[in-house]
């Protein structure tokens, strides 16, 4: 087995338009597994792992000594700020971003400060995925990023938190993250507690092995490398459909998500836990 990092879409149309095999397929949005994979091409899927937004940033960004989690708007609307955010119709963290954007509107009571950060970080500072935005960032070519907290302490990065009202990493908040939308693909996402997807298409060649990896990222030893890695794995993992024998001990039955979309992509399990049972389609 090996390891395959592509966007979601992508990843999970390897399998139900182009009929490649992968023993397990993971992304950092369930909805593109439920969309294109079940229930024809896998019998189940699961809500494994979450996350939290951030505002990456380095030693070299402007105003790096003045930001936090209070003021993080002021300084990221600053006309001499340059602002980077993945696109939105091909990355999760791209219309999540928006979404946190729609967030903050509302928290802090500011009817135009969407608009204003929008400007700030227009579409020459847009990449395809949020790990693309790494290298402007520590380049110097951008002063501060939207991303997630694994990207940024799996690189190294500073990073602001942001009130858990707006990081769409708090269950406790979820009916305030379903206020909001954005626009992918011209598909409507509706905002909702970041999720990751897993399962084990049919198609699998391994698919005992799928299983096996499956089940040591929800265990004891990969729950501590993902929580490490601030990719928490949610217990018990919420599955649609029918969950093989092996998983059932880890899983529960989901509950009805109003969140939609059609586009999202993958960030990739951290590879100290893919080095242990590696997958295709991550």
């Amino acid at each position: 087995m090996q390891q395959q990092s592509a966007g979601s879409v992508e990843t999970v149309k390897k399998v139900s338009s182009l009929n490649q095999s992968a023993d397990v397929v993971a992304t950092s949005d369930w909805i593109p597994i439920a969309q294109y994979l079940y229930p024809n091409f896998t019998k189940w899927y699961g809500k494994f792992a979450s996350n939290t937004m951030v505002i990456a940033y380095t030693n070299k960004s402007k105003y790096a000594d003045e930001i936090n989690s209070t003021n993080w708007y002021q300084i990221l609307t600053r006309p001499d700020v340059q602002v980077g955010r993945s696109n939105p119709d091909a990355d999760p963290n791209g219309y999540r971003t928006l979404m946190v954007w729609e967030l903050a509107q509302k928290y802090y009571n500011n009817a135009t400060l969407y608009s204003q950060l929008l400007n700030q970080a227009p579409s020459k500072n847009m990449r395809q995925k949020e790990t693309d935005l790494i290298a402007p960032l520590q380049s110097g070519q951008l002063d501060y990023a939207w991303n997630y907290e694994s990207t940024a302490r799996q690189n190294n990065l500073s990073y602001v938190s942001l009130p858990a009202q707006l990081n769409l990493g708090d269950p406790a908040y979820q009916s305030f993250y379903q206020t909001v939308n954005a626009t992918s693909a011209g598909q409507q996402v509706n905002g909702s507690l970041i999720e990751y997807g897993i399962t084990v298409p049919n198609n699998a060649q391994n698919p005992d092995l799928g299983q096996k990896f499956v089940a040591f990222v929800l265990g004891p030893e990969g729950s501590a490398i993902m929580a490490n890695n601030s990719q928490p794995v949610i217990h018990p993992m919420q599955v649609t459909g029918t969950v093989p024998p092996l998983l059932a001990p880890y899983a529960t039955t989901a509950t009805t998500t109003p969140a939609l979309a059609t586009v999202a992509t993958t960030e990739a399990v951290p590879a100290n836990v893919t080095k242990t049972a590696a997958a295709t389609g991550l």
